[in-house]
């Protein structure tokens, strides 16, 4: 598996994202879809990474964690990105 590289700005932005998607998913706590979640991040060279915000406990005290994956781009043969899960980097929360 090999580290997604990621600038500090980037990170933080995720960081944000991350930590009012938590704010979201703990103030409806009957909403269990937040609960894994996942999107997509546009770098700034236009590139897409993709991320998930999780939680594993499902009840308080909740336990979140984040990761960032790099996407394959479209190929003739597979027409849509898809998630490299083997370049990943976890988001610290």
């Amino acid at each position: 598996m090999s580290k997604l590289n990621l600038d500090q700005t980037t990170i933080t932005e995720l960081q944000a994202i991350g930590r009012k998607h938590i704010q979201t998913a703990e103030s409806n706590p009957n909403c269990t879809d937040l609960f894994d979640y996942w999107d997509c991040y546009t770098l700034e060279n236009g590139d897409l990474i993709d991320y998930s915000i999780s939680e594993a406990n499902e009840e308080q005290p909740y336990e979140w964690s984040m990761c960032a994956y790099g996407l394959d781009k479209p190929t003739e043969d597979h027409p849509y990105y898809s998630i490299n899960t083997e370049e990943s980097l976890s988001i610290p929360l």
